[in-house]
């Protein structure tokens, strides 16, 4: 593979994402603080806002630790840069890259080790699949 580096295309949704978790994580803190739904059943509220915050925090998670670039080091490895951590693997460790289906449609890179989001387009990435499919004849692509 070639030494290179992929970045995202578009990084605008990404900002939009977190400036979105972030209003509503203050909209939820507002109300649970001004007690609305106070009238409800105590179960029901802890519920409620037990559910809101898995929601928005696994959401703000999934954008935070989405991989933002793609970088191609000598010898086949490749490095996914997230803004929480790096992880570096060999061409192949890759076992698939699949685009997942639905309005929200989403790479995710399947690995020995695991799974990878990309945090959204990449730059020349049918380029990097290429390279990708040429240091590893034994990697899927689904949807791509």
């Amino acid at each position: 593979m070639t030494a290179r580096g992929y970045s995202l295309a578009y990084s605008q949704p990404i900002a939009m994402g977190l400036v979105t978790i972030f209003v509503m994580l203050g909209v939820g803190m507002w109300m649970l603080y001004k007690g609305v739904g106070a009238d409800q059943m105590l179960w029901y509220r802890l519920f409620f806002w037990v559910v809101w915050f898995a929601i928005v925090l696994f959401g703000g998670y999934r954008i935070i630790s989405s991989a933002r670039a793609i970088i191609v080091h000598a010898g086949d490895e490749i490095e996914f840069v997230g803004w929480l951590r790096r992880q570096r693997l060999t061409a192949q460790d890759i076992r698939s890259v699949r685009v997942t289906s639905g309005r929200q449609s989403q790479v995710v890179v399947l690995h020995a080790g695991g799974t990878i989001y990309l945090a959204g387009a990449i730059n020349d990435f049918h380029q990097f699949l290429t390279e990708l499919k040429q240091a590893n004849p034994g990697v899927e692509f689904v949807g791509c």
